[in-house]
């Protein structure tokens, strides 16, 4: 791994419309960190990767909307519910340098 990828962050906007009720929700940390210990996949690779999962994609934006407020039911509820998804990858962000 080059040290260029363990320096950036990938920001993603979820647009979604559940039940009638439109939502949107950004990626955080939590929500990112969250998705990679679940599905042992790097989110880089969820978005650059040649076969995305659609479930983990699906996971991080239930989870990003989970910690926004914008979602209060279980993850299979929330996808039986769900009507329109919308995918905004945006772009790269450099983190800061770590703290010595």
């Amino acid at each position: 791994m080059s040290s260029s990828s363990s320096s950036s962050s990938i920001e993603v906007e979820f647009r979604v419309v559940c039940g009638g009720k439109p939502s949107r929700a950004f990626t955080t940390p939590r929500s990112v960190v969250d998705m990679e210990r679940k599905f042992q996949c790097g989110a880089m690779e969820l978005f650059t990767g040649p076969s995305p999962r659609m479930e983990a994609l699906y996971w991080l934006a239930w989870q990003s909307l989970t910690i926004a407020g914008e979602a209060t039911a279980a993850f299979d509820v929330w996808l039986d519910s769900l009507e329109i998804f919308e995918v905004d990858p945006g772009e790269t962000i450099p983190l800061p340098p770590p703290v010595e």
